[in-house]
This record gives structure tokens, C-alpha cells and sequence, in this order.
């Protein structure tokens, strides 16, 4: 029952210390020390480290300095790992609501509340404050409400980092829209079968409202971004150091959807035409492998689409001249196939003007791969170059097989459209392509989707991220990306639920009102003009609107697994990198479950959610999201908490997969539903 501020005062108030430690435990002094926690000045010991490594044998936190108390049953309490959730100087984060005395924190700013964070000032010695010694009355007369004056900033203006640390302001102010080829909206309010949604995408510089000319948008800052010193930022030269376009969905699933990068494809070494003389068949397994099994809605029979399909290659009539087969021809062939069909695409792709075949993305895992040839004439040999790997979304388009076979290394990837209109080689043996799908024009850039044909009808998401400036060292010279999103409906006008929300509960940005007056209403940070939200800097510098983290994270923390010898390329799915991340201090591998290095090291170990972490409705609150926490369980989701080697072994146990090399490859079947039913 010992639950509001006006309970807690009656035993934290001025005249009360812990008499063991002897800090005091006014409620405004041990709040503020409680949440700063970490970031608190007087933490870091002489080394300057504040967490322990735990890859080194020294202990780095062993120096630190320390607000302790000892609590109930004596028990001694420190809180110098705490991370505030939020950015520390957003004090309405907590100081908001209709109370009397709601504004205090700006209007009666106080030696103690002040001196509670800002705690290497000595006001007695004026030690650290500039404006010497102080006290109470002092702090009033300087440091006026809202109003900064030639003695002092005002403590809105002192802590509005928003404006203070210009590396957080964004760039751009973005305007997305989803549309068709004419730029009107499909009827009903949702695209169908047949129909080319377009996706256009409009700059205006965030503090002059002056609209960008995207005619051009080159890319020359991927080595040498400018970054934005935090006393002050260079003049943007109009050459880009981040320019990405997703599209992912439905939004249970958020998989890579009708772009470029999204095609798991496979293109001919050449043009053509090509000596297919003999040649018997074109082998072609599709989506890890797996067949699947649908109904046709009218007869309710069943349509099974198989995954290894053969399109055989009559003796004659296919080709004009076998001995000169050109790709058109074998596009008409390979799509006249039934079963082919029902599973991939013959087509010329865009870039190369190459004969290539794709997977229409059916499966649980995007993918092709040839079967080897039966003949030496055969397509997989003559047209393909005997190409037998794995070929998934995403990395095909920034690895090429050229590149690879020069010595390239795969690295990671993420389903990114990269809308640059001319691309800077990062090295010798770098693709330099511009992506074949956008056009670039005075007013907006505009990329085509492809076809929504084999979309399920439901909710699907259009993510950009912008910036001219760009980033040196992340957590040091970075200007914070643009970045949009437009939600979009194929088949169906129900707007699915997230499957999680509520992240602005804890990760509180700025107001609307903070950000600079030219910002429009498109880039407002949520409908209501109320609070956005923002993360950790040194990984993601990024300002996100009120209601949309799921629907922006799952950009790069998306289903789809790039590679199948046993993970993701790059960032991991979102289920998995969420829990762990929340649960890092309970978890028995932390790297490992977490799935990334500590940008400081020793943090991850000691992250804890403020609150029992089996309050699973904490962020899947009931009504407003889907509920697939509760009716869904899988093995991604369940290892990011429960990481003992008995939860591991038990999860592997129950997934039947029937190629045990690539793990996540598309044909596993989980078995946790069975018992772990809602």
C-alpha cells in the first residue's frame, strides 16, 4: 500500500537519513540517485569505468563510487548498475500529471534535488557550479522558471536535450505515403491481387521546413561521415551516409516483402542466349524444402504446393534454336510449369537484364537453390554456372556472387533497399549498383513494389532511415538518422494489432512541442501530440514515434533467417533480442542469449526490467495487441529468458527438424503449442 509520493514523504523527507550509511533518504534526493544509477557523476572511480568487465580479471566497478542504504533487515542496497530507460534529463518523464505541485522541478529547483544527480557540485564550495556557492534562495533567483537568463539557463532549458545536444535532432522531416502508380489510394482502403503499390517518400531539412530536392541522392558518406560533434554539427554537403528503405509483414509475422532485397533469387551468370542442346530439366527447390498445403476456397480441395520442383525441358519445340536459347524463351518455359508455378517466378531481372528465377516467399524461410544437373546441357550448369548454394533474401544484393569470388567477405546483412541514385564502393571489390526499383524526383523519391499477389491479407510496414550527416563513432560524433514509417493494408481494410506495444511506458522521449516548430504533422511523434520514445544511443541513435518501436525494430530484427548454417547474418529476430535484452541480469548466457557483444562492456550483464519479468502483459497489454505471446509460444522466443541448458536442450528436444545442419532453414516443426497451450 506504500504507493504514492504522498505516502513514501511521510518517512523520506529532509529531516531523515540511513543511519547506517548515513545518506540521506529524502524521497527527491533518493529517487533522483536511485534511477540515475549508473549514470550518476560520482560513479565511475578513478578508472572511469563504471561496470565490471567480465572478460577481465580485474573487477572495473570494484572503485566505483556508490548511494547505498542499508534497507529493511539491514540488508545493504546499491543501485549503481541502474540505466534510467529513458534519456536521464527528461525529467517529465516522472514529473507530470495535475498535482499541485507538479512543477516544482522547474519552478523550485533546490540544492538537494539538484545536487541529487549533479553530484560531484559541492554548492558549499561552489566546487563544479559555475555560479560559485549557492543555496535554495540562489537556485531560484538564477535559475529561473522557463525563462533563461543572462546568469543562468532555466531547468527546462538546461534540460532539454532535445535542443542542448544537437547530435539528437534529426535531419529530416519525413513524409511517407503508399499509393498506387497514379498516387491514389486502392479502393477500399486496401491493395488486391494485381495491383503495384508504390511507396514515395518526401525530405524537408527538420529546422528551416525548406522542402529537399531528391533528384539525386548520392551516396558518398558510408567511410567518411561527417558525424556531429556535440558542440555543434558541419554543414551537410548533400551526399548521404544512410539512404534504406523495408517493407516487411504481415505485422504477426514481419517478414521481407516486395522489394528488391526481399526476392530470394537466383540470376543467370549471363545473358544469354544460351546452348541448351540435350538438356533435360531445370531443377529448383524452393523455401528450405518444405511443401505446403492449401485449399482452394471455392471447392475446398486441396492444393499442395510442393517445394523441389523439375521443370522438365521437351526435346522440342521449347526454343527456336536449343543451340541459342534466349532468356525470354526460357522465362515463357519455366512459367508455363503447374508446380513451378505455384512456388517462383521466372523472370529478367532488372538489374542485370539476366534470365532468373525467385521464390514467390510462401515458406517459413525465403529461399532457392538449384538441384544439380542431370546433363551437362542442363540449365543449372549452362545458365546458372552449376550454382548449387543457398541463395536467401537480402545479402545477394550487397554480396554478389562476383564479389564473394574475389575474396569479399558475406559479413551481415539486413532486407535493406538502399535508395541512393549512385552508390560509393567501400572497397575494390564492392558492387557500386543503384537499386533498379526507385526513381528520383524534384518532390519525392519513389521505389515500385512488386505485385501484392501472394501477400496474406493484413497489415504491412514501410520503414525508412535517412542521414546526410551520418555517424563516426556512435556513441561519440553521430547525427541521429531520420527515420518514417507508413503502415499499409493488402486484402483486408482490419488493421492488425502489434504484437507488442506499450515500450513508451518506460522509453519516454520528447513531447511534440520540443521538437522544432517546421516539424509537420507527419512527423509528429504520435497522433495525439503526446510523448515519443527513444533508445539506447551508442546502438540506437534513433527518435521514434509514440506507437510504432515493434513496427521500426522489426526493420532489421525481423523472421526471416538469412543464412541457414544455424543463425541470423545479422541483427537477431525480435523476440529473442527483446527478452534477453530486459533479462540480461537473470540470464545464465548473456552475450550469448543476447546475441551481441556489450557496446560497454559488462552492461548486459546487469539489466534488469524494473518489475517481475513474468508480467508478460507489462508489453503485450491485452486489447491493444495480438496476444501471440499467450497462443504462440516458440523456441526463439522462450530461449531469450529461459537459457539453462535444461531450457535449451528441452527446446531443441521438442523442434523436429529434419535437416539438423540448417537449423533454420524452413522445414522445423515446433512442438511447444502441444503442451504450452493458451
Amino acid at each position: 500500500d506504500r504507493l504514492s509520493v504522498e505516502t513514501c514523504v511521510m518517512c523520506h523527507n529532509p529531516s531523515t537519513s540511513d543511519p547506517q550509511s548515513g545518506n540521506t533518504i529524502d524521497l527527491k534526493v533518493m529517487l533522483h540517485k536511485i534511477h540515475a544509477g549508473a549514470e550518476l557523476q560520482s560513479i565511475p572511480g578513478p578508472d572511469g569505468i563504471v561496470f565490471d568487465d567480465p572478460s577481465t580479471a580485474t573487477d572495473e566497478s570494484k572503485d566505483n563510487g556508490n548511494y547505498t542504504i542499508f534497507g529493511y533487515g539491514n540488508a545493504l542496497t546499491t543501485w549503481w548498475d541502474v540505466g534510467f530507460p529513458a534519456v536521464l534529463a527528461n525529467c517529465t518523464k516522472c514529473h507530470q500529471g495535475t498535482g499541485a505541485n507538479v512543477d516544482n522541478w522547474k519552478n523550485v529547483p533546490s540544492v538537494a534535488a539538484c545536487g541529487s544527480c549533479h553530484d560531484k557540485v559541492n554548492f558549499t564550495t561552489g566546487a563544479n557550479h559555475d555560479g560559485g556557492t549557492a543555496n535554495d534562495t540562489q537556485c531560484q533567483t538564477c535559475h529561473k522558471p522557463d525563462v533563461s537568463t543572462k546568469l543562468a539557463k532555466s531547468v527546462v532549458d538546461a534540460h532539454n536535450w532535445t535542443v542542448n545536444d544537437p547530435r539528437q535532432i534529426s535531419e529530416f522531416n519525413i513524409t511517407m505515403t503508399v499509393c498506387l502508380p497514379d498516387g491514389t489510394q486502392p479502393t477500399g482502403g486496401f491493395f488486391v491481387a494485381g495491383q503495384t503499390p508504390v511507396v514515395r517518400i518526401a525530405l524537408k531539412d527538420m529546422m528551416t521546413g525548406v522542402a529537399i530536392d531528391t533528384t539525386t541522392l548520392p551516396q558518398d558518406d558510408t567511410l567518411t561521415g561527417e558525424g556531429c560533434l556535440a558542440t555543434g554539427c558541419p554543414t551537410r554537403d548533400g551526399k548521404y551516409s544512410g539512404a534504406s528503405l523495408f517493407v516487411h509483414g504481415p505485422r504477426a509475422e514481419n517478414k521481407p516483402v516486395l522489394s528488391y532485397a526481399a526476392r530470394a533469387v537466383l540470376v543467370a551468370t549471363g545473358p544469354g542466349p544460351f546452348n541448351l542442346k540435350g538438356a533435360k530439366g531445370l531443377g529448383v527447390i524452393f523455401d528450405g524444402g518444405k511443401d505446403l498445403m492449401t485449399f482452394d476456397i471455392t471447392g475446398g480441395d486441396s492444393v499442395p504446393k510442393v517445394a523441389t520442383v523439375t521443370v522438365a525441358i521437351p526435346a522440342t519445340g521449347a526454343f527456336a534454336d536449343y543451340t541459342k536459347a534466349t532468356a525470354a524463351e526460357l522465362v515463357t518455359l519455366v512459367n508455363k510449369d503447374a508446380k513451378f508455378k505455384l512456388r517462383g517466378i521466372a523472370y529478367i531481372d532488372e538489374l542485370s537484364g539476366n534470365f532468373a528465377i525467385r521464390s514467390r516467399n510462401l515458406g517459413e524461410t525465403f529461399s532457392v537453390q538449384l538441384a544439380a544437373a542431370t546433363t551437362p546441357s542442363d540449365p543449372a550448369t549452362v545458365v546458372f554456372g552449376n550454382d548449387l548454394s543457398v541463395h536467401n533474401v537480402g545479402p545477394y544484393l550487397i554480396y554478389t556472387p562476383a564479389y564473394i569470388a574475389a575474396g569479399g567477405s558475406p559479413g551481415m546483412s539486413t532486407v535493406a533497399n538502399k535508395v541512393f541514385s549512385s552508390v560509393i564502393a567501400s572497397t575494390a571489390k564492392a558492387p557500386t549498383f543503384v537499386d533498379p526499383k526507385v526513381t528520383f524526383t524534384k518532390d519525392y523519391v519513389q521505389y515500385k513494389l512488386d505485385p501484392v499477389d501472394d501477400l496474406v491479407p493484413g497489415t504491412y510496414l514501410a520503414n525508412v532511415e535517412f542521414g546526410d550527416l551520418g555517424s563516426v563513432v556512435a556513441d561519440v560524433n553521430y547525427k541521429t538518422p531520420s527515420v518514417a514509417r507508413v503502415a499499409f493494408q493488402v486484402g483486408t481494410a482490419t488493421v492488425e494489432k502489434p504484437v507488442a506495444g506499450n515500450c513508451n511506458s518506460c522509453h519516454q522521449g520528447p513531447d511534440d512541442t520540443l521538437l522544432p516548430s517546421t516539424a509537420t504533422v507527419a512527423n509528429k511523434l504520435s497522433p495525439d501530440g503526446k510523448k515519443g520514445y527513444i533508445f539506447d544511443y551508442n546502438r540506437h541513435h534513433k527518435l521514434f514515434d509514440f506507437y510504432a518501436a515493434g513496427d521500426f525494430c522489426t526493420s532489421c530484427h525481423d523472421w526471416e533467417g538469412q543464412v541457414f548454417n544455424g543463425d541470423w547474418s545479422g541483427a537477431k529476430p525480435i523476440a529473442r533480442r527483446v527478452h534477453s535484452v530486459h533479462n540480461g541480469s537473470a540470464l545464465n548466457y548473456p552475450l550469448t542469449t543476447v546475441g551481441h557483444a556489450d557496446s560497454i562492456p559488462g552492461r548486459n550483464w546487469n539489466i534488469t526490467i524494473p518489475q517481475d519479468i513474468r508480467d508478460c502483459q507489462a508489453c503485450h497489454p491485452d486489447g491493444t495487441t495480438s496476444g501471440t505471446w499467450a497462443t504462440k509460444p516458440s523456441r526463439i522466443a522462450c530461449f531469450a529468458c529461459h537459457d539453462k541448458d535444461a531450457d535449451t536442450a528441452h527446446a531443441r528436444t521438442m523442434t523436429f527438424d529434419p535437416t539438423p545442419a540448417n537449423p533454420y532453414s524452413g522445414d522445423e516443426v515446433e512442438a511447444c503449442g502441444t503442451c504450452h497451450a493458451p
